[in-house]
């Protein structure tokens, strides 16, 4: 269970990483 919710947590992350580099691009 641990690992499917880090799993989760860390696709969030990117996706969210994801958005904020393609909305402000460094």
């Amino acid at each position: 269970m641990k690992t499917d919710k880090k799993l989760i947590g860390a696709g969030l992350l990117t996706t969210i990483a994801a958005s904020l580099c393609c909305i402000t691009p460094v």
